[in-house]
């Protein structure tokens, strides 16, 4: 790093890779990331998507997540050995190539942090050489303990992330669970997880078939017995985004607004945003307050891209308790649970939080330096404020 140029110090804008990185982890934030891919839909004849499609519903895209990233490191041959000592953070990171500054490729094997290079093809101590690897964006736990939060739901413990060591910072953001092999509660009965949202998942307790002295057969829920096990559960952590509207460089404020922007997203140079994507800011929320009209189905849908969360809920005759009245199900759908909830077509009072959402209208060229830098990268994003869940765009 520069001189004076530390992680927790004052960022100073110069062009290189160390300044930027600072800027991204002082001011980024934590980020919800989907890319924007084309469904497979496509007429090839007219050009048009097909509006029956059941992955896209006619709108042409469909979202997921970036499945892989390419990290480098460069490392000192410091003795005669044939082992290098890469980060900690890249110990479960897949071993690609090992070459030089002239280009010449090393055979070598990784174990957890250490890389091993074969005796006879070791450089000249004091050289550098290039490790590139290939990291996985999922991150998996074996096992963890939920914790119940109303309506059949279950938060998963300890996929909360907090960025450590900054003053003022005290807000958490949670991973999106992708996948949960398992779950077994108290009393050994083993369940599926459904409607998966961000660290939550829900699951619908078991039957068991009852037969009367008449023979006849009738169906009746098992308890489910806390507490919860979930077992082999795959996730997506939150990214780390630099999401910037002041302090600009003259170069990005004419490129904000010729594209028409509202922000400028600086990113590592390792994760493919591109034009389309949508990125939602876990670091913060709006209030917003909205009148809604009960519909005739279990739930209503709120008029917001994606909600935090229900602050209050009023009716006409009472308000009603988050957890015991209504749950927030997806990220934009309000489940009622209780018998008493109003009517079809009466009106209710919500309160809610709203995390901002963004999407990318343009990719920034990002030259390398003279020393072949691996910079982070800049987009140009516009806020999207408008509600999308028909996009599937939330879904995980």
């Amino acid at each position: 790093m520069p001189a004076g140029l530390g992680k927790n110090s004052p960022v100073i804008l110069s062009f290189g890779k160390a300044s930027y990185e600072a800027l991204i982890f002082r001011h980024g934030q934590f980020i919800r990331w989907r890319i924007a891919q084309r469904c497979t839909c496509l007429e090839p004849h007219t050009s048009q998507f097909n509006p029956r499609c059941p992955r896209c519903d006619g709108k042409g895209f469909v979202y997921s997540f970036q499945p892989q990233m390419i990290i480098t490191a460069e490392l000192m041959v410091s003795d005669d050995t044939n082992i290098l000592e890469i980060p900690e953070g890249y110990k479960d990171c897949t071993l690609d190539v090992v070459f030089d500054y002239f280009g010449r490729k090393y055979p070598a094997e990784k174990h957890g942090k250490y890389i091993t290079i074969k005796k006879l093809e070791m450089p000249a101590k004091g050289s550098y050489l290039t490790i590139k690897m290939t990291e996985n964006t999922a991150k998996g736990m074996d096992e963890a303990d939920c914790e119940n939060t109303g309506g059949g739901y279950y938060r998963i413990n300890g996929l909360r992330f907090r960025k450590d060591g900054i003053e003022g910072i005290y807000y958490t953001a949670p991973a999106d669970i992708i996948k949960i092999t398992k779950i077994i509660d108290a009393a050994g009965q083993e369940y599926q997880a459904h409607e998966l949202r961000m660290d939550l998942f829900c699951i619908v307790p078991n039957t068991k078939t009852i037969t009367d002295d008449e023979g006849k057969e009738t169906k009746e829920e098992i308890p489910i017995t806390e507490p919860l096990t979930a077992y082999g559960i795959e996730y997506v952590p939150p990214f780390i985004f630099a999401l910037m509207s002041q302090n600009l460089s003259k170069e990005d404020v004419e490129t904000l607004v010729a594209s028409k922007g509202d922000a400028v997203l600086t990113f590592p140079y390792n994760c493919d945003v591109s034009e389309g994507d949508i990125l939602t800011a876990l670091s913060g929320s709006l209030v917003q307050k909205e009148a809604l009209k009960r519909q005739d189905e279990d739930d209503d849908i709120i008029g917001a891209y994606f909600v935090s969360e229900i602050i209050s809920c009023i009716g006409q005759e009472r308000e009603y308790k988050i957890g015991t009245d209504f749950i927030l199900i997806g990220t934009n759908y309000l489940r009622w649970l209780c018998e008493d909830a109003p009517e079809q077509g009466d009106v209710y009072s919500l309160t809610y939080r709203v995390c901002p959402t963004y999407k990318v209208v343009k990719s920034i060229p990002q030259i390398r330096t003279s020393e072949n830098q691996r910079l982070p990268k800049k987009a140009i994003v516009q806020y999207h404020g408008t509600y999308g869940e028909n996009r599937k765009v939330n879904q995980q």
